[in-house]
This record gives C-alpha cells, sequence and structure tokens, in this order.
C-alpha cells in the first residue's frame, strides 16, 4: 500500500486484534499498524486497539505502549481488560 496518497481521514479507527493473523498471513509490527492505521486518522482523532490475548502483557507491547505516546503524540484515554480479561482495549487519542 502506497502511504503517500490521500486517504480518507475518519475521526475514529477501529482495530479489533488485526494487527496479525493466525494462519501468518499478516503479522505486522506494533509500529508498522499504527503508522498505517494514522494515515487513516484525524487530528484528534482516536482508535480503538484490541490486543491479541497473548499481546496484553508481553514485553514488545508493553515497551511499545510506553514509547507511544510520545512518538505517535497520543494520550491514553482507556486501558481495560476485555473478553474475560483475556485481551486489552485501548483508546488512544491523538493529540
Amino acid at each position: 500500500m502506497d502511504l503517500n496518497v490521500d486517504v480518507p481521514k475518519h475521526d475514529n479507527v477501529f482495530s479489533f486484534a488485526a494487527h496479525q493473523t493466525d494462519d501468518g498471513g499478516i503479522h505486522n509490527t506494533y509500529e508498522v499498524h499504527f503508522e498505517l492505521m494514522l494515515t487513516y486518522l484525524n487530528p484528534n482523532g482516536k482508535i480503538f486497539f484490541e490486543t491479541h490475548c497473548n499481546d496484553c502483557f508481553s514485553e514488545a507491547f508493553i515497551e511499545f505502549l510506553s514509547k507511544s505516546e510520545g512518538r505517535y503524540n497520543f494520550s491514553i484515554l482507556l486501558d481495560k481488560m476485555v473478553d474475560n480479561s483475556s485481551r486489552r482495549l485501548i483508546v488512544f487519542q491523538r493529540n
């Protein structure tokens, strides 16, 4: 996908356990996935991000979260366990 192409922008972008697939067809890093979502996000827009089960407290995900607010100019509005505490729903707002 050419990320330099003008794409429609939205106030909300939803990503429900979509940054990788079990069959390995999609296996993006968190950084690549967030860069892609940002191409669709308006200023002050929100990203609703659900983790996969094994990502909830993985070292890689915790490290990504610690760097994401400054790197992507986000605030975390919500960080909540969902699906019987097997996944996390995190709402980011672009500053």
